[in-house]
C-alpha cells in the first residue's frame, strides 16, 4: 500500500482509480490544512493556553530508518 501511495505522489499511477484516490486525499489535506490553521488561530486567540512543564523537554525528530 505505501508503494502505490508513493506512486500516486510521484505522479506515476494514471488512470481511474488513481484519479479517485488523488481526490480523496486532497480532500484529506484540505480537512487537515483547516484543523492545522483553526488549532492555530485558537492558540493566538488565547482559547487554547500553551502548557507549562516544571522541568526541561527534549524533542527529536526526524528519526528515519
Amino acid at each position: 500500500m505505501f508503494r502505490y501511495l508513493y506512486s500516486l505522489a510521484r505522479d506515476e499511477k494514471k488512470g481511474i482509480l488513481a484519479c479517485f484516490f488523488k481526490a480523496i486525499l486532497l480532500g484529506l489535506s484540505f480537512i487537515y490544512g483547516f484543523i492545522v490553521v483553526f488549532t492555530r488561530a485558537l492558540y493566538s486567540l488565547g482559547v487554547i493556553k500553551k502548557a507549562e512543564l516544571e522541568s526541561s523537554v527534549i524533542s527529536v525528530g526526524n528519526i528515519t530508518r
